[in-house]
């Protein structure tokens, strides 16, 4: 019998549909860890070498308590494209995803 037989077109299609919509949830989920762990990394390293960070914003950095040093490179971070902060793990890191 024809699979038209066995299964509705319709039917064959929303199966199709789901498993595209699956894949694509995976690649979106694999993404978006790589792109967490990118920040993390940063916020790691800024916070153990603040001068990493250069110009205004490691200015004084070494003065700051703990909880002051973590704001001011979480602001960095996060005024930070995305472009930026990948090019800035490249240079901190051996390794940086590719989050294309």
């Amino acid at each position: 019998p024809s699979i038209d037989a066995v299964i509705p077109r319709r039917q064959v299609a929303g199966i199709v549909a789901e498993n595209a919509a699956l894949q694509y949830q995976r690649a979106s989920l694999v993404l978006r860890a790589q792109a967490e762990a990118v920040v993390h990394d940063l916020f790691r390293r800024f916070t153990r070498s603040p001068s990493l960070m250069g110009g205004e914003w490691a200015d004084d950095a070494t003065a700051l308590d703990e909880t002051q040093l973590a704001i001011r490179v979480a602001d960095y971070i996060a005024g930070m494209t995305d472009t930026f902060a990948l090019s800035e793990h490249r240079r901190l890191f051996d390794r940086t995803p590719d989050l294309r």
